[in-house]
């Protein structure tokens, strides 16, 4: 019996609607953290990080890592603005 290897580069990738499901979710974690980073406890912001990452690397491995890297380039440059002051 011949199994596929479900990590090998030849099997084809996600479907459209997979990778927008995940790339919404990226975007919406993103917006969370931007939102309520200030009101969030040291742990709800890592539990917020540790789902975006895991998200990430979902968007990454179903062929939507290009447009994930855009959204997580954003959160690197995100309204930080009021933490200056």
């Amino acid at each position: 019996m011949n199994v596929p290897d479900p990590f090998s580069s030849d099997q084809p990738r996600a479907g459209a609607d997979l990778r927008a499901f995940y790339v919404s979710r990226l975007e919406r974690l993103i917006r969370l953290r931007n939102n309520f980073e200030d009101q969030l406890n040291p742990l709800g912001v890592e539990l917020l990080d540790r789902s975006i990452y895991a998200t990430l690397r979902d968007c990454i491995d179903n062929g939507a890592g290009r447009r994930a890297r855009t959204l997580m380039n954003a959160l690197a440059r995100g309204p930080r603005s009021s933490k200056a002051r």
